[in-house]
């Protein structure tokens, strides 16, 4: 009997016409992850040498995991390591798109990682995401930033470099002066 009652129920066409809308554009968010989905296992797939490369110069040595995981299971920390690389590939790849809102999510995600080396790379790379939308003081403070606490990675040598591009692009001569000399002393070209 009630049955009977729900197929003679009608309704107005508005209302039906206005679900439609919204199953149109579900349908149409759905089909834009999707392929996003398959953008990014391309990504991934491109870059497994690139992959392997940062897993092997990242992994963490045994005196630089956090006391809580020595003696854990290693798999759960390749697991994390392995997943906040892809992360920062992702980033890498979404900076190069000049997708700013994107890679910046994934960065500043990033900064919190429990491995030094993915944190001071996902610093400076929002270093560079500053420098590429030209916002040059920023990304300055970043780089001398990673200079100043972060001297222990390799990193730090690309962010002196990145130091002097930006007092360069802000005629800071005195910021200049100082970097270029530290670069001289340190590193002298033979």
């Amino acid at each position: 009997m009630r049955r009977k009652n729900l197929a003679k129920r009608s309704y107005p066409k508005k209302q039906y016409d206005d679900l439609f809308l919204k199953y149109e554009e579900s349908l149409k968010k759905y089909k834009i992850l999707e392929n996003k989905l398959k953008n990014y296992d391309k990504t991934l797939n491109l870059n497994a040498i690139q992959k392997q490369k940062l897993r092997e110069e990242l992994a963490p040595a045994p005196t630089e995991m956090p006391k809580i995981w020595r003696g854990k299971n290693t798999a759960q920390i390749d697991g994390l390591l392995e997943s906040e690389i892809d992360d920062l590939l992702v980033g890498k790849s979404s900076l190069k798109k000049k997708d700013f809102n994107g890679a910046i999510k994934i960065f500043q995600k990033l900064e919190n990682s429990k491995f030094h080396q993915i944190r001071v790379r996902a610093k400076y790379q929002i270093g560079k995401l500053l420098f590429e939308q030209q916002e040059y003081d920023l990304a300055m403070q970043v780089f001398e930033e990673i200079v100043k606490s972060h001297s222990y990675s390799g990193i730090a040598l690309m962010a002196v470099e990145d130091v002097i591009k930006c007092a360069e692009k802000l005629k800071l001569q005195d910021v200049l002066d100082t970097y270029k000399n530290f670069n001289h002393k340190y590193f002298k070209e033979s």
